[in-house]
């Protein structure tokens, strides 16, 4: 028979995950999700605890979650990187238990005396401007697809969004009519952002919307989308990352800036301009300031040399 503890904690995971599908990324949530398991398998397989006979006090205690940071790195092999983003996932948790019922709290508490594990610093490979151009040029505009595409790159180069907040962008989230055009945004933890959007890059939003919605388009459609049964349904970050490996993969052989194993994130990295020529783009900073809610947010990892230098996808 199952204890009273395990399931209520159960019940009280399921509602958290619940909640989390509603306010948080699909990546999140799957994170969340991924990390509950792992911990649920150390527990039955390193401490012999079935989920049947759970006790919180004992199992989640500030010794078991130590010793799980250690078996995710011997056993399971997880970059410190990775054991530091279930622990956030754990903890996560038991601030949502805690806050659901009071007799949980001191398992939050508790929690907040592991420490993360010390993290290597990272490089991650940045784009160049000839390998953005070898990208671009290897989609073929003159298809659907292909045409969506180069604008989904474009536009990710162009304001240094997450992935997902760009494929979770509506139309009515765009402001393109103004002195200084925009874009809204939903970031991590469900933050509002407002990023400015280079001038040629709005010229080109403008034609892709009229192909692609029309010139009535229903403001509450994705901006980017695919289309499922005749509707106009929002693009997987999976999908899209798919997509650009294959243009990769092409553009690598004629220039070898461009990364094999690319993901979105790479467009994010930039180069930037030298020092002594920072000066000519400082009005590209100054409309930025002018126009966002955030714009340190909106800043990072912009290339303004390159902003301002923006394709003419359709003129391609």
């Amino acid at each position: 028979m199952m204890k009273t503890d395990a399931l209520e904690i159960a019940r009280y995971y399921a509602d958290w995950i619940d909640d989390s599908t509603l306010c948080k990324s699909i990546h999140t949530t799957r994170s969340y999700e991924f990390a509950m398991q792992l911990y649920m398998e150390f527990l039955e397989t390193a401490k012999g605890v079935h989920s049947t006979s759970f006790s919180s006090s004992n199992d989640f205690s500030q010794k078991n979650i130590k010793e799980w940071l250690v078996w995710l790195k011997s056993v399971r092999r997880c970059t410190p990187e990775s054991c530091n983003a279930r622990l956030s996932s754990l903890k996560s948790f038991l601030k949502y238990l805690g806050g659901q019922n009071i007799k949980y709290r001191y398992l939050y508490l508790d929690s907040l005396n592991v420490g993360r594990l010390k993290e290597g610093k990272r490089k991650v490979e940045g784009m160049t401007e000839a390998a953005v151009k070898a990208l671009m040029e290897e989609s073929d505009v003159q298809t659907i697809t292909g045409y969506r595409d180069v604008v989904f790159m474009a536009f990710i180069y162009g304001t240094a969004a997450r992935i997902d907040e760009i494929l979770s962008v509506k139309l009515s989230d765009l402001k393109l009519d103004t002195k200084d055009a925009y874009v809204t945004v939903y970031g991590k933890g469900n933050k509002l952002r407002t990023l400015y959007l280079p001038p040629k890059l709005v010229i080109n939003m403008r034609k892709y919307i009229k192909k692609f919605h029309g010139v009535k388009p229903d403001m509450n459609n994705y901006l980017f989308f695919s289309r499922v049964k005749g509707s106009k349904a929002k693009i997987s970050q999976e999908a899209m990352n798919k997509r650009l490996k294959i243009y990769a993969k092409a553009a690598h052989e004629r220039c070898k800036d461009v990364p094999l194993n690319l993901h979105c994130h790479q467009f994010r990295r930039k180069v930037y301009p030298s020092a002594e020529r920072w000066h000519e783009y400082r009005p590209t900073i100054q409309a930025v300031r002018a126009c966002s809610t955030n714009y340190n947010d909106g800043l990072s990892g912009y290339n303004y040399r390159y902003a301002s230098k923006s394709y003419d996808i359709v003129g391609r």
